[in-house]
């Protein structure tokens, strides 16, 4: 019973601040689990300052809802005395208070970011205006919801839903909802330039579409979007017979590009048990991108591939219905 006692006085001794200070310790927590899992240290440190911040407040909401009237403070006295009943109730005020301090958070994270709905009309227009499909699919709108919900940060970065979102490296440079992207080699010279290759593609349609003045323009960009999933798209039907898995393959394209997917099914194709039309569990295993860890991510560009189609699915959950 002594030792039962000591455990307890030892778990309950910080009375002053007792849920900061667990919360301090789930903010580190979330800041290395975020860093391992490839978020860039950054990233992981500002998730984490502000889950601290913001469960400060909602842990004692969480707890004033479920229980309005219990005096917290002499439980845990009692507690540290080393009394099990009253530590027991501490540790299931603590339990129900995060159970609902995760729902408020879950709910909130799943919501659609109130900046989005300055742009899902014409979205929504644009779909209308330039999507076409050989076997008849309506416009995935939910699905570049999705996309450029990923794409620009959501929820936690600024550039959530800003046509301004921009990612710039020494040799690279993306733009917009889609992060339509331009690379130069190490000697200056253009390796790729995806909105070029689209503009190519629809010369009417992005006339206007390109790297100086207009490529903030928000309109432009969502019409962008819908041309590159519906070439994607496209693609996908001469890879796949299966109406449910060519919008995997065209979403995926839109990260790793036609090209990549295509020598990828390839590949699947000469692997024994793999089946070329399907992705999961297939051709998602024959990854020929590079492997190397990208700095600032610890992800290859083989792990963001893969988890590109999966995110983009369920952040388009987000948008069913809205539009």
């Amino acid at each position: 019973m002594d030792t039962v006692k000591a455990a307890l006085a030892a778990f309950f001794s910080p009375v002053r601040g007792l849920w900061s200070a667990r919360l301090v310790w789930v903010a580190i927590i979330i800041a290395v689990v975020g860093f391992v899992i490839g978020w860039s240290a950054f990233q992981a440190l500002a998730v984490g300052a502000v889950m601290c911040i913001a469960g400060m407040g909602l842990s004692y909401l969480a707890r004033t809802i479920a229980f309005p009237t219990l005096d917290l403070t002499s439980f845990v006295a009692d507690a540290k005395d080393g009394k099990l009943p009253q530590a027991l109730v501490v540790c299931a005020v603590i339990v129900c208070s995060t159970l609902i301090m995760v729902a408020m958070m879950s709910r909130a994270n799943a919501a659609v970011p109130p900046q989005a709905h300055a742009y899902l009309p014409t979205l929504a227009a644009e779909s209308r205006t330039h999507w076409q499909a050989a076997d008849g699919r309506s416009a995935p709108v939910s699905t570049m919801a999705g996309m450029i919900d990923h794409e620009t940060g959501c929820p936690g970065m600024r550039s959530c839903w800003q046509p301004t979102a921009r990612f710039k490296t020494g040799r690279e440079e993306g733009v917009g909802f889609g992060q339509f992207t331009r690379a130069y080699r190490n000697d200056g010279t253009l390796r790729f330039d995806a909105l070029g290759e689209l503009k190519a593609l629809y010369p009417l349609a992005l006339k206007d579409a390109g790297w100086g003045a207009t490529k903030y323009d928000p309109a432009l960009q969502l019409r962008a979007v819908v041309l590159k999933l519906r070439t994607n798209y496209a693609h996908a039907s001469r890879l796949t017979p299966h109406a449910d898995e060519r919008l995997i393959f065209a979403t995926v394209m839109h990260n790793r590009g036609v090209a990549g997917i295509q020598n990828e099914a390839a590949a699947c194709a000469m692997t024994r048990g793999c089946d070329r039309t399907r992705w999961a569990g297939n051709v998602e295993r024959t990854c020929t991108a590079s492997r190397a860890t990208i700095t600032g991510t610890r992800l290859s560009a083989c792990d963001i591939s893969r988890r590109y189609p999966g995110d983009v699915a369920k952040r388009a959950a987000r948008y069913e219905g809205v539009v």
